[in-house]
């Protein structure tokens, strides 16, 4: 397996969940401040 696999198959899904759980807590952020 190389590296370009491994990158696919765990770091991708893990920065999108991350990026998704940012704007979640991004929207929540605004709406409580609101």
């Amino acid at each position: 397996m190389s590296m370009s696999d491994s990158y696919e198959c765990y770091a991708k899904p893990f920065l999108i969940n991350l990026s998704e759980d940012g704007s979640k807590l991004a929207e929540m952020g605004k709406n409580s401040s609101a």
